[in-house]
């Protein structure tokens, strides 16, 4: 019987104060603010929307109304808004421009297409230093993170490796929000400097992905399920999902949760409550993805997803169109890890190198 993921949050929605209210009855700005946000992350959009909307009177200026606005469209897949909300975010995010510019980009409009710049490549040029690398992960200021079978390290830009962390039975590495590693292992997960025990249920890990609230998501295979962990590694419930072969779980920042299936080609989307959203079956050369091996999501929704099959990384926008591709004969990408913005990193391993492209 599945168990409830997000706990306490209806209730917490409910008790939110009325009083005093506002001259016109509304709520305080800040309440109808952070009731909004509760709302999203209990997989209440339209309610968030609504009280999103209550604030903005009183902070559409503010930082924090404005990001939160960004997640509300981006649960209602209104990546015109978003880039609208990002304009308005220039003048105190240096990231902002560039992020409305590649929400337009990605629109999948058919009018403007992203294309990924060869930067460079890392000086490592020894297959069997690579050969064992899973995943891969930009970490800023030049460098990527490679995941193993044993641990977790970091390669400078001049290809000077630093000490691994351990990690028994690497399987999956992902970037949180704030873009530190996030990486599953056997009986345990690696996030940024913490260790965390994954909690004895959970038997069979292989995939996890930060969610918004500061826990954790680990998708286990055989019987599908889905489980939400603590930070400090306590279990917050389960849930048994529908699927044939699911690989990967990554969530979004409005708490959607993405679910890959191998072999189907396909990546199911769940509201915050598990509440199915809708089912995108990627396709490319007019044909559906043989074998998803591994995805990333972007700020606004849009997945970059590997392709073991073909050894190909294509870009989607949220509703499924095909926006970019790399790969194939000329790079074979057997792994790759993107920032969402400006940073992919590809990992050949037949060639034995690493690669930085930009966008």
């Amino acid at each position: 019987m599945a168990l409830v993921l997000l706990l306490a949050a209806g209730s917490a929605i409910r008790s939110a104060s009325t009083y005093p209210p506002q001259p016109d009855g509304r709520l305080p700005a800040r309440e109808s603010m952070d009731a909004s946000r509760l709302a999203l992350f209990a997989g209440r959009q339209d309610q968030a929307y609504r009280l999103l909307l209550l604030a903005e009177p009183d902070l559409e200026k503010d930082p924090a109304w404005l990001d939160l606005a960004t997640r509300v469209y981006l649960a209602l897949d209104r990546p015109g808004r978003i880039a609208e909300i990002l304009l308005k975010m220039v003048s105190t995010d240096p990231t902002a421009l560039a992020r409305a510019r590649a929400v337009l980009e990605r629109m999948g409009n058919g009018s403007v297409h992203t294309t990924f710049q060869a930067q460079g490549r890392w000086p490592i040029t020894d297959r069997k230093s690579l050969k064992p690398i899973l995943a891969v992960a930009p970490a800023g200021g030049g460098s990527a993170f490679l995941l193993t079978g044993d641990g977790l390290q970091r390669v400078a830009p001049d290809g000077t490796f630093a000490s691994p962390k351990p990690l028994p039975g690497g399987r999956d590495l992902t970037l949180d929000p704030a873009g530190a590693p996030l990486a599953l292992g056997e009986s345990s997960v690696l996030w940024d400097d913490a260790a965390i025990k994954l909690p004895p249920g959970i038997t069979k890990p292989v995939s996890a992905a930060a969610a918004p609230d500061g826990s954790f998501f680990v998708l286990e295979r055989g019987t599908p399920r889905l489980n939400r962990v603590s930070a400090r590694g306590a279990s917050l419930g389960s849930v048994d999902i529908a699927a044939g072969d699911p690989v990967k779980v990554r969530v979004d920042r409005a708490g959607r949760i993405y679910i890959a299936d191998r072999d189907t080609g396909q990546v199911k989307i769940y509201g915050a409550d598990m509440s199915v959203v809708r089912t995108m079956t990627l396709t490319a050369g007019g044909k559906p993805l043989r074998k998803i091996d591994d995805f990333t999501l972007d700020f606004a929704g849009n997945l970059l997803v590997t392709d073991a099959a073909t050894h190909e990384v294509h870009l989607y926008s949220g509703a499924g169109q095909l926006i970019a591709t790399l790969g194939g004969e000329s790079t074979r990408a057997d792994a790759a890890g993107w920032d969402g913005l400006g940073t992919l990193v590809v990992l050949d391993r037949k060639e034995g190198s690493l690669w930085r492209y930009g966008s």
